[in-house]
């Protein structure tokens, strides 16, 4: 029953991961990916109209660009570990991505989650 309702909180989510996770190792296997998938999310490694949400630290890359420019959401991984702790939804405009670094530094953090106050 739990896992069933936990398929709901981002069922119609499509979601496109961009620098929060290795390179040289599957997507599939990424803890982010598993994650939105126990959500309810489907999740993709190539570009397509689609895609509803860019999850990455990062504005600069070539998916978030795409992303911006075809007005889907951009959020951090903040908005997916929160999804997952509060079993909802949550607003991605709590979760926006501030950085653009074009060198490929980015780290995943959570330095985005909302405080107690913000999630009311």
């Amino acid at each position: 029953v739990l896992k069933a309702i936990r398929k709901d909180i981002l069922k119609g989510c499509k979601i496109m991961f961009s620098r929060v996770h290795p390179t040289r190792c599957p997507a599939d296997t990424q803890p982010l990916w598993k994650m939105a998938e126990n959500l309810g999310a489907a999740c993709s490694t190539e570009i397509d109209s689609s895609i509803t949400h860019v999850v990455t630290v990062d504005l600069g890359t070539e998916k978030s660009r795409w992303a911006v420019q075809q007005k889907k959401f951009v959020v951090s991984p903040g908005w997916l570990e929160a999804a997952n702790y509060l079993w909802q939804r949550q607003p991605e405009e709590r979760f926006p991505v501030t950085s653009k670094n074009s060198k490929g530094k980015g780290e995943a953090s959570s330095n985005n989650l909302p405080t107690a106050d913000q999630l009311g």
